[in-house]
Formats: C-alpha cells, structure tokens, sequence
C-alpha cells in the first residue's frame, strides 16, 4: 500500500510544487523550534523599537 501511495504522490506534486512545500515545511520548523527559546530582554527591546 505504501508504493501504491508514494507512487501517487509523485504523480501529484511536480519538482516546483515540492520545492515550496519542504521550504514552508522547513521555515515553519525553524520558528517552532525557536518559541522553545526565551529571548533576552535587551533583544525584545530592540525588536520592539522596530
């Protein structure tokens, strides 16, 4: 069942379409992994100044 599904997945998606999918995947788990962090206050600071 699964190279039945992988075998339609790749008819789906073309290169473009997966290129955009793994970079919103990979921006998405980047700002995941930073909510894990707490910032400095001098760097809330500067940001709030922006």
């Amino acid at each position: 069942m699964q190279k039945e599904l992988a075998k339609w997945r790749n008819k789906l998606l073309s290169m473009v379409r997966r290129f955009c999918l793994i970079n919103s995947v990979l921006s998405s788990l980047s700002l995941f992994y930073l909510t894990f962090f707490k910032m400095l206050k001098i760097v809330v600071k500067q940001i709030i100044r922006i």
